[in-house]
């Protein structure tokens, strides 16, 4: 019964002992090292710009010089899709001198550059444009239905 209570100490030390080793292999001078900094914020456009930098730029609430928190860059990104004119969003993140450079690479959403009504005998051209959704310079989406039903 007394070597059955002593192998779980020992065990115990065991486990504390390698936490401690870990611990100073990791940080061996007990210094904890400052968090990186946003060095530069690069914006790299797939296909033609589906907004101006000035408005990506104040989607984005990550700032050059500030502390780098991954959290915020997913917020950011969230923020930009939430605008609607992106399909894809991917942000790269590369050593820099002092920090990190972030490069937001933005895929946007086709554009809506006219609305042709062909073939309309029953309603007037006029009436069904009333009743567009969709307009003119919006992003397009594929999911959304251009003239109401009823």
């Amino acid at each position: 019964m007394i070597k059955s209570m002593q192998r779980p100490r020992g065990l115990l030390w065991a486990l504390c002992f390698m936490a401690a080793l870990s611990l100073a292999a990791q940080n061996q001078e007990g210094i904890v090292p400052p968090p990186l900094n946003v060095v530069k914020i690069e914006l790299k456009h797939v296909g033609p710009p589906a907004a101006s930098d000035s408005l990506i730029l104040a989607n984005i609430r990550v700032k050059a010089g500030e502390p780098y928190m991954p959290i915020s860059v997913d917020d950011d990104v969230r923020s930009l899709y939430a605008t609607g004119y992106f399909k894809n969003i991917r942000v790269n993140e590369e050593p820099a001198d002092g920090g990190v450079k972030l490069v937001y690479v933005l895929q946007g959403k086709l554009l809506l550059t006219d609305i042709r009504i062909t073939g309309n005998k029953e309603i007037s051209t006029s009436k069904l444009k009333k009743t567009l959704t969709s307009k003119v310079g919006q992003p397009w989406n594929d999911k959304k239905v251009l003239l109401d039903a009823q």
